[in-house]
């Protein structure tokens, strides 16, 4: 049936798989393909979104829109690009476009707590996220300013009142940047959404535009950030078929400003029904018993407490805890001796750590217990990177500290030493 739905998606349920063929059951009842609308939040999932439709839909998959709010964002933009103060030629900046714009106008910046006369790049780095999660929240340079005056008209004591002027100071900024990037015909990552949630609400000929989807699907939903929840309200009538699926569990963009909570407040903005999906297809019994047990801890996790392990038989869970680092790499190499005679060859197991560090310690003590393994360390370790890094940094860090590495390349003709590296 048509209607606001959000399908609760745990892990190895098939939520992609899902959405895929709600389009291709919408289709098959007469619907235009270009009146669906399929968004999420990263460049990989809106990639896979498109190749599960091309497979599924064939050439109806080219008419429909699949992509990330960003990239929606920037389509609008670039159409009605006067409605925001543009031209059809706008710049869209990274985050080194946006420190560069800042450090090319430093001089009519006000800055003393976060001036740093040796490296300005520093600080602005720490403006810059303030001034993204600003946008992230869809927070204007007035509103941040008035906030700011209000904390310095309350701050109780010293450390208060520095904390006050640094989010003030950030305010005058912020302010100052958004004009410049009006001046130079640019916007920034935050703005694709940002400008896009203003062109929506007060535009006409965007709401006709956006009217024309009758169908909107979400991916990913857990990790929409506010801004993103917000174009996707200003985007969806009362009629509008709005589908998303989502697990709380899964969301990792919350360093990005995604919020979870979009999922359980979805019911109250948009109406309409929530469903779980209950069938593991990816993991065997015994890690979906394990994952259950976890989660039931975790924040904001909604949505059901157990699924149906499809793939039944197979597959252990156990702890072990060790007191020493020594006895840890020393019960991991009596598993994989008890692996090997039960006829699992060292070339088919696998270990997995929260860092590198902890691998290249355990590694270490494996290495001295003669297990056979294969670890490639860090990746920004590795000498090949390291070079590459030193030949960046000549251009991009003021003071040339990579000539040191990159003077013992053997493309320059002198041999590396252990002192080069």
């Amino acid at each position: 049936d048509l209607g606001p739905l959000l399908v609760d998606a745990g892990p190895g349920t098939g939520k992609t798989r899902t959405l895929v063929h709600r389009v291709q059951h919408i289709l098959s009842k007469g619907s235009n393909p270009g009146s669906f609308l399929a968004l999420t939040f990263s460049n990989k999932a809106a990639e896979e979104m498109r190749e599960r439709l091309s497979g599924l839909v064939g050439d109806e998959a080219i008419e429909m829109w699949v992509g990330t709010f960003h990239a929606f964002g920037l389509e609008l933009l670039r159409k009605w690009p006067s409605a925001v103060h543009r031209t059809t030629g706008l710049r869209v900046l990274d985050q080194t476009g946006a420190l560069a714009l800042l450090e090319e106008n430093l001089d009519k910046l006000p800055l003393h707590h976060y001036q740093n006369l040796y490296e300005p790049a520093y600080e602005l780095v720490n403006i810059l996220k303030a001034i993204s999660r600003c946008k992230d929240e869809l927070i204007s340079c007035d509103e941040y300013e008035a906030a700011a005056a209000n904390a310095l008209q309350s701050a109780r004591d010293d450390e208060e009142l520095e904390d006050a002027e640094k989010v003030m100071e950030i305010a005058k900024v912020y302010r100052i940047y958004e004009q410049t990037l009006k001046d130079t015909d640019s916007v920034d990552f935050g703005d694709l959404v940002k400008l896009a949630v203003e062109l929506v609400q007060n535009n006409q000929a965007v709401q006709n535009y956006v009217a024309g989807f009758k169908h909107v699907l979400v991916d990913e939903f857990q990790d929409v950030n506010s801004a993103s929840a917000a174009l996707l309200r200003a985007i969806c009538k009362p009629d509008t078929d709005v589908w998303v699926v989502a697990d709380p569990r899964q969301s990792i963009y919350r360093f990005r400003g995604a919020e979870p909570l979009n999922v359980s407040n979805f019911t109250n903005v948009f109406g309409g029904t929530r469903h779980a999906l209950s069938n593991n297809y990816r993991s065997f019994a015994p890690i979906v018993r394990t994952f259950e047990s976890f989660s039931k801890a975790m924040r904001g996790r909604g949505g059901p407490g157990s699924w149906n392990a499809v793939r039944s038989n197979g597959g252990h869970v156990s702890v072990t805890v060790a007191p020493t680092l020594s006895a840890e790499g020393e019960a991991i190499a009596e598993k994989i001796s008890q692996l090997r005679q039960k006829g699992i060859p060292c070339g088919r197991q696998v270990i997995l750590a929260r860092s590198h560090l902890t691998l290249a310690r355990i590694a270490g003590i494996l290495e001295q217990l003669g297990v056979p393994l294969l670890y490639l360390g860090d990746l920004f370790e590795r000498p090949e990177i390291r070079d590459l890094l030193s030949l960046i940094s000549i251009d991009a860090e003021i003071g040339g500290s990579g000539l040191v590495r990159v003077s013992a390349l053997p493309e320059y003709g002198v041999p590396r030493s252990e002192e080069h590296t």
